[in-house]
């Protein structure tokens, strides 16, 4: 609901953005994407404040930030679709753990959610890593919240779904390149090929 109001906002802001070129140039983009994204933060931000005025305002806000319809975040490259990637994985976790659902099993679909979103998120750029500290204090936190058995099938699911995601990447890199690597700049051979590269010396020695 909140996309389709931030979309016909945008259209009458701008009416350009209903023309069907650029409508085709949005789905192939990562505005969809972020609006997505966005839209799960406001579901959040519901969730933690019970204020629907406040989720949307954080919705708004951010949805009609004109920098995120400029050309350039329009094209399709791992460095534009990291941010929405960075926070779908966010938001799913603080559902998974900080505010759970009253369903235990709807909890475990949004885990799922979030495994396979920090999988994706893992792939898109080579320093995942620096998600780690926020996601485990996040974690910690539902072990304070909430009963820890509860909190540890979660964290199972969620990790079950991320190796899935790396598991079936590599599988696919290793049956289309005979390489069973994930991320390209973390594998072996490009670690070597750049260790070659840069013990080249110019000059007298």
């Amino acid at each position: 609901m909140l996309v389709l109001l931030a979309m016909m906002v945008i259209g009458a802001i701008n009416p350009s953005f209903w023309q069907l070129q650029n409508i085709f140039s949005l789905l192939r983009s990562n505005v969809v994407i972020g609006i997505m994204a966005l839209g799960v933060l406001a579901w959040v931000v519901f969730r933690m404040t019970a204020s629907s005025t406040f989720s949307v305002i954080v919705f708004t806000t951010l949805a009609l930030h004109p920098l995120g319809y400029s050309a350039e975040l329009q094209r399709v490259i791992r460095d534009q679709i990291y941010w929405p990637q960075t926070l779908l994985t966010l938001a799913l976790f603080v559902v998974a753990f900080a505010a759970p659902l009253r369903s235990q099993r709807a909890t475990i679909v949004v885990a799922i959610l979030a495994g396979l979103s920090l999988g994706w998120t893992w792939l898109t750029r080579e320093e995942g890593v620096w998600l780690i500290p926020g996601l485990a204090v996040l974690v910690l936190g539902g072990f304070l919240l909430d009963r820890a058995r509860h909190v540890l099938g979660r964290v199972l699911t969620v990790a079950f779904a991320f190796l899935v995601v790396l598991g079936l990447f590599r599988t696919l890199n290793y049956v289309a390149y005979g390489s069973f690597a994930g991320v390209d700049v973390k594998s072996s051979s490009f670690e070597g090929a750049m260790s070659a590269l840069q013990s080249v010396q110019i000059g007298k020695r």
